[in-house]
């Protein structure tokens, strides 16, 4: 019962968040694709590779994983900033706070208890 709240909190509330706010040329990347994907039917650039494979071959180097969804033209991040701190820690300063989703205790969550969307800044209608 607790997985399906954090189901839920997170990635459906995420899933619904996206409906009301994707932009037309909006690109999405996410650090867990699941629920997104599914909820929404957009692809999503999986950061992590289990669904991209060419982001898995980079996981050492996230200023390279960051690269590569950027070139695919990722400009809306979802990610837990604890479970990769690197990935946040070089991407921070480009990103804009527009979500985030924080699961109830108990805890049934093993990569983070906020899961944040982040937009590139200086985009126009930046969605909050």
């Amino acid at each position: 019962l607790n997985c399906v709240a954090n189901i839920n909190e997170q990635h459906v509330a995420a899933s619904e968040w996206i409906e009301k706010n994707l932009k037309d040329d909006d690109v999405i990347a996410a650090q867990d694709v699941g629920a997104i994907g599914y909820f929404t039917k957009k692809n999503v650039i999986d950061l992590v590779g289990l669904i991209s494979p060419d982001m898995y071959s980079v996981q050492n180097d996230q200023k390279e994983v960051w690269k590569k969804a950027r070139a695919e033209g990722a400009n809306l991040f979802f990610i837990y900033t604890r479970l990769n701190p690197s990935f946040y820690e070089y991407t921070k300063d480009s990103l804009e706070l527009v979500g985030e989703w924080r699961v109830s205790p108990p805890l049934i969550a093993s990569a983070d208890t906020v899961f944040s969307c982040f937009r590139m800044k200086g985009e126009a209608n930046a969605s909050r």
